[in-house]
């Protein structure tokens, strides 16, 4: 890909005018706590890390060679040093092309199949690098996409909200993209444990609640009134979010005579029980509570 090639051109600058023990150094750092994800790293190093916290070596690369560059590869850097790796579920598949949407900002992307070597099914989460902006003008960065399944996405995105969650008390000010993008290697080890969550019974449990519905277009119709607690942006396939601020606090699955409920963990399920009583009292009837491992959801 024409992509892959700017940022091999970086890269070799890179290599070719820092020091290159330090380069060495951050490559062993990476692989060490990426375990598995040594493909990412070129990316991460040209726009993710910055030098002295400030510039990216993209932007470095930028200053000195800009103007033996065309108007397209600058354009294309520009947008590389905005993106970052990011959470994309397959939302619709349609002539030869995906749309997906970011699990945290709920932005869609249109992608050409032809930009990725892996298969992919609705609703699969995609790992990968996006340039930001238009639908028509989204690229995928590098062809380095992990493909995850659906199951995990109510498990994975707890665990990335607490880490947010904490990250955001010592910088207020921080958003999403900002947290991917200077949290890389937190993100990964996320994955990693879902990842060998498959290999080791016990490591991680869903708490799931299931009621049955009496009156399945009330509860709809309460949940689309409730838009400062409730996201349905997937309402035609019945899932929901409960959020609490900006924290995700269950996801909902809404059938004809079934409502399930999926915390990641019990003081979770324990407020979202309170509150589906309280909204949808004498509409649902809470059948039982069930502990879920890894297992049981693949």
């Amino acid at each position: 890909m024409l992509q892959e090639l700017i940022t091999e051109k970086v890269i070799t600058y890179i290599y070719q005018n820092y020091n290159q023990a330090q380069l060495k150094q951050l490559e062993v750092d990476f692989l060490d706590k990426s375990d598995g994800f040594s493909h990412y790293f070129s990316d991460w190093l040209v726009y993710d890390y910055t030098i002295d916290k400030q510039q990216t070596y993209a932007d470095k690369y930028l200053e000195k060679v800009e103007n033996k560059l065309d108007e397209k590869e600058i354009e294309y850097i520009n947008k590389c040093i905005k993106s970052y790796l990011g959470f994309y579920e397959v939302v619709k598949i349609k002539d030869e092309k995906i749309q997906c949407k970011n699990l945290f900002t709920n932005e869609l992307h249109m992608i050409e199949k032809t930009m990725m070597e892996e298969d992919v099914n609705l609703h699969e989460i995609l790992l990968l690098r996006l340039t930001l902006g238009a639908e028509a003008e989204t690229e995928i960065v590098s062809s380095n996409v992990v493909v995850l399944p659906y199951q995990f996405k109510t498990l994975m995105m707890g665990q990335i909200h607490e880490g947010f969650g904490m990250a955001k008390e010592r910088k207020n000010y921080l958003t999403y993209p900002q947290y991917f993008k200077e949290n890389l290697l937190t993100v990964l080890q996320i994955v990693n444990r879902m990842l060998s969550y498959k290999d080791q019974e016990g490591d991680v449990t869903l708490y799931q609640s299931v009621y049955a519905v009496k009156d399945y277009a009330k509860v709809k119709e309460i949940f689309s009134n409730l838009k400062d607690q409730i996201k349905d942006e997937e309402a035609e396939d019945g899932i929901y979010q409960l959020m609490e601020d900006d924290l995700l606090l269950a996801e909902m699955v809404l059938q004809k005579n079934r409502l399930e409920v999926e915390c990641s963990n019990t003081e979770d399920q324990k407020t979202t029980k309170k509150v589906l009583a309280e909204k949808l009292e004498g509409i649902i009837v809470h059948l039982k509570d069930e502990e879920l491992t890894i297992d049981d959801l693949i």
